[in-house]
């Protein structure tokens, strides 16, 4: 059995190395491209429920008075819910 020397065996383990940090690198690149594609639907899920509520609250006319009463509805709905909560 050939023993390989030092010097082969420290460029393989730098080789695998290199390959392990290319893998890392690799997988960082992917978790960004989710994260990113997370952020797009969140995006597209709060404007379908901004949509949702538009309509729920009928305020799918340009009315001021209606928005400031929708407003003053969802002011008083998260002031119930942190009443209950405490």
């Amino acid at each position: 059995m050939t023993k390989k020397s030092i010097k082969t065996l420290m460029s393989e383990v730098n080789q695998r190395l290199a390959q392990l940090d290319q893998q890392a690198k690799s997988i960082q690149d992917e978790k960004k491209k989710v994260r990113q594609d997370l952020k797009i639907l969140n995006d597209q899920l709060v404007t379908e429920l901004g949509r949702q509520l538009l309509t729920k609250l009928n305020l799918e006319e340009d009315n001021p008075e209606a928005i400031d009463a929708a407003f003053a509805k969802l002011d008083n709905l998260h002031d119930s819910d942190r009443g209950g909560a405490s």
